[in-house]
């Protein structure tokens, strides 16, 4: 069975499953139903300014009032995960965050409290404001930052100073006075922000529905694990069904269409399995890439592309697989890197596996250039999206991860990243490469291409001598790429 990723509710990820007759499970749904009782409404604010390490706070209201208070930093929510505050230079104490997570442990015995919590942010203002009730916080402040980011502070001794003129904003928590009015561009890219956020709100589902939601996949969890296949589907069909019209891009859509492939796939019906994990990886919040990549794996067309997915499984995360997957599949991926491997001539040296990686690495990518131009081509003399594409796409894939096999340490990303006709990367325009000792026996090397304009591109590669899980053969491989330029470096792979 392809084991469930941990239920979709962020910050149940401890339990195997959703007990709706817990304590703390009626503890989380009446906070999520009162999570605004003590939040301080940010429609109401115009600007706001903090000064974290004396812990103060200002708050300029849209009618122009302005209120001031003491503030805890307890931590910061962006792209989707917060993070508890740390004590820095910044933030001389994180004696609150502590007592907060603290809080959090004895409401919700059991919860999982990581010092970063992938969760969305109207379940932040839950869990926060479950914190504020537990410790006698007066007030929740969720301060709107940069690109939807929250700054999360508990409010103490909140009063109303006076009415203002010339306000304060926010800059990454601390102060910054201004005293003129915004600009226009500043103006235009506020009103699109708060256009996207509007919108955003406006398709998310609503608390009853996510209430509702929760029982039928916990379930639908039991169903598959019980393997009643057919009915644990009508459960996640009904679940789907509350989600409404913008299904993919509500919070939930990533587990249940998870749940959904293990099902089709526990029933032999592939086609349908691979829809629902390719569905999966678009969802809002993916639940688990492991898992998603293991069911491609056991439910793509053709052997190629299920050998293909499972190679990327092996490589993202080599733990995992072996813990994950069958003695089958355990034996294939190891006779696949043992062809692989045999493939490759002798490398006595660090510097003679690198000069033939990187010819083979230009081949490869000049060989991905060419499917996708010719795809292309084929795209628009018949102005659709054809099965050339699919073909060009899995093709080029299968032989990245080949390489990944063949010549690189992992872990290692086994997605492609953009390709082009004139690779850098070219040995024939190779003008340079010097090497270096580096740490545990590695050997650093710094290379110099010349691209097409003429121009010096410089790169650094880390070559060690080592033996990937499931092989046994210690070869140079490749443990790390950098684009070098004159102030920093980039890792590239």
């Amino acid at each position: 069975m392809i084991p469930l990723p941990a239920p979709w509710r962020r910050f149940l990820r401890a339990s195997t499953d959703i007990a709706t007759d817990s304590p703390a499970y009626a503890r989380v749904v009446e906070a999520f139903a009162n999570r605004n009782a003590r939040v301080l409404p940010t429609e109401l604010v115009h600007r706001w300014s903090a000064d974290t390490r004396r812990g103060e706070l200002e708050i300029e209201l849209v009618e122009g009032g302005l209120l001031s208070a003491h503030i805890d930093l307890i931590g910061k929510y962006d792209e989707r995960v917060f993070r508890w505050t740390r004590r820095d230079e910044d933030h001389p104490s994180d004696g609150a965050a502590i007592a907060a997570r603290g809080a959090l442990a004895r409401v919700l015995p059991g919860l999982r409290i990581a010092d970063e919590m992938a969760i969305e942010k109207r379940d932040v203002v839950a869990l926060m404001a479950l914190c504020a009730e537990a410790l006698g916080v007066e007030r929740v402040f969720c301060a709107p930052g940069r690109f939807g980011s929250l700054f999360v502070m508990f409010v103490r001794d909140l009063r109303r100073t006076s009415d203002v003129e010339n306000g304060t904003t926010t800059d990454e928590g601390r102060t910054r006075v201004e005293h003129a009015a915004p600009s226009a561009i500043e103006d235009l890219s506020n009103s699109l922000i708060d256009l996207i956020n509007r919108q955003v709100a406006a398709v998310q589902i609503a608390p009853d529905a996510l209430e509702a939601i929760e029982p039928l996949a916990a379930e639908a969890a039991s169903l598959y694990d019980a393997g009643a296949h057919a009915t644990a589907l009508a459960r996640i069909a009904q679940a789907k069904s509350l989600l409404g019209k913008f299904f993919i891009d509500q919070e939930p859509s990533g587990w249940l269409l998870t749940c959904e492939g293990a099902c089709h796939v526990a029933s032999g019906n592939a086609a349908a399995a691979a829809e629902a994990f390719r569905l999966a990886r678009r969802a809002l919040v993916v639940p688990d890439v492991a898992i998603l990549r293991l069911g491609l794996a056991r439910s793509e067309r053709t052997p190629q592309d299920r050998q293909s997915a499972l190679s990327a499984l092996y490589l993202a995360t080599p733990a995992r697989f072996e813990a994950m997957v069958t003695p089958q599949e355990a034996a294939t991926m190891s006779q696949r890197i043992e062809r692989i491997e045999a493939t490759r001539l002798e490398d006595p040296t660090a510097e003679a596996a690198l000069r033939v990686s990187l010819a083979e690495r230009h081949a490869h990518q000049r060989e991905a250039w060419r499917l996708s131009d010719e795809a292309a081509r084929h795209r628009t003399e018949r102005h659709q999206l054809c099965e050339q594409d699919e073909i060009a796409e899995a093709t080029s894939t299968a032989s990245h991860r080949d390489l990944l096999l063949k010549w690189f340490v992992v872990p290692v990303d086994p997605t492609m990243g953009s390709i082009s006709s004139h690779p850098v990367e070219d040995p024939e325009r190779l003008e340079s490469l010097r090497s270096s000792p580096a740490d545990d026996g590695a050997v650093d090397f710094a290379a110099v291409f010349v691209d097409t304009s003429g121009s010096p591109m410089s790169y650094r590669y880390r070559m060690v001598r080592r033996a990937i899980p499931l092989s046994g053969r210690a070869l140079w491989r490749i443990a790390g790429i950098w684009s070098v330029w004159p102030h920093e470096e980039i890792a590239l792979m």
